[in-house]
C-alpha cells in the first residue's frame, strides 16, 4: 500500500507542475516596451517602434537656408521628402563628441512625419516599465531606462506625440 501512495504523490506534483509550467506571463509581457534605439550627440536615445514608419541608411541632406540649427534639412526616404531633425541640438541635451550621421529613422503620429538624425541605428530594444524612471528634461523625453543603452548608458525614451506637438516644428496639419 505504501508503494501505491508515492505514485500518487508524484502523479499530482507532476501535474501541477505542469500546471504552473502552463501559466502564460502575461505580466511582463505587458510591462515590457518595445523600443528602436539610435545615438546622436553622444546620447542613446529609444523610440517606440509603433511609431517608426521607416529607417534608413542617410544618403543625402539637402540644407535649408536659415534654418534652426536642429533642422539638419530635407532628404528623401523610400520616395518620401522629410525633414530631418537633429534631437541633440533640439531638446538642448548638449554633445558628448562628434560624429557623423549616418542613418535616419521616421516617426509618425497625429498625422505627421518627421525625421530623426542618427549616428548610428542601434536596434530594437525590450524595456520592461520597471526599469524606467522619470525624466525631467522636456515633455518630449518624460523617461528614461537606466543602463539599457550600449556600454551601460542610460536609454532616453522619446515620446513623440510630445515631440511633434513643439511648436517649433510648426502647426498641426489638419
Amino acid at each position: 500500500m505504501s508503494s501505491v501512495r508515492p505514485e500518487r504523490d508524484v502523479e499530482s506534483i507532476l501535474q501541477a507542475r505542469a500546471r504552473a509550467l502552463a501559466q502564460p506571463e502575461v505580466e511582463e509581457a505587458r510591462d515590457t516596451e518595445a523600443l528602436a534605439t539610435f545615438n546622436i550627440g553622444g546620447h542613446v536615445l529609444g523610440v517606440p517602434i509603433d511609431r517608426v514608419v521607416r529607417a534608413s541608411d542617410l544618403r543625402h541632406i539637402t540644407e535649408v537656408p536659415d534654418a534652426p540649427a536642429y533642422l539638419l534639412g530635407l532628404t528623401a526616404v523610400e520616395g518620401f521628402l522629410v525633414s530631418l531633425l537633429d534631437l541633440a541640438e533640439f531638446l538642448g541635451l548638449g554633445r558628448r563628441g562628434v560624429a557623423d550621421v549616418r542613418g535616419i529613422l521616421v516617426v509618425a503620429g497625429a498625422g505627421r512625419e518627421i525625421g530623426l538624425a542618427a549616428e548610428q541605428l542601434l536596434g530594437i530594444v525590450d524595456v520592461p516599465g520597471s526599469e524606467t524612471t522619470p525624466l525631467e528634461v522636456t515633455p518630449a523625453l518624460p523617461r528614461v531606462a537606466r543602463r539599457r543603452g550600449p556600454h551601460g548608458s542610460d536609454l532616453m525614451i522619446i515620446d513623440v506625440d510630445e515631440l511633434l506637438a513643439d511648436s517649433r516644428l510648426g502647426k498641426e496639419r489638419g
